[in-house]
């Protein structure tokens, strides 16, 4: 579950987690991760912090190893985590808020990849 630090992220990874699910709580906060993460155990669920930025295609692939390495595999993907920025803007007045489409998708071929390994 990326974004999962907060908000409908943690939300939707405590849901999860209550379901039986073993969430990987990915988020660019470290401490918000770990305190979902902390959170979903103390009420008997399974779940892992990891800091990871969503942007960064190198942190994806590196979380998802991880994941499969704890849990075995990784059989749902949650993208809850959006890339967004700021950028001047001459033709309104202050910032015009950007969503990166490159992050749109938050690089999914990792967790892809490894279900096709398993096939």
């Amino acid at each position: 579950m990326t974004g999962a630090g907060s908000g409908i992220g943690a939300a939707c990874a405590a849901r999860l987690a209550a379901e039986g699910a073993c969430v990987g709580v990915l988020d660019l906060r470290s401490a918000a991760a770990r305190a979902c993460a902390a959170g979903i155990r103390a009420h008997g669920g399974t779940a892992m912090a990891l800091t990871c930025d969503v942007s960064d295609e190198k942190q994806v692939e590196e979380a998802v190893a991880r994941l499969v390495a704890s849990f075995g595999r990784v059989d749902v993907l949650h993208s809850n985590a959006a890339a967004l920025a700021c950028a001047e803007s001459r033709c309104l007045t202050g910032q015009t808020l950007v969503l990166d489409p490159g992050t749109l998708a938050h690089r999914p071929q990792h967790a892809v990849q490894q279900w096709r390994d398993r096939q």
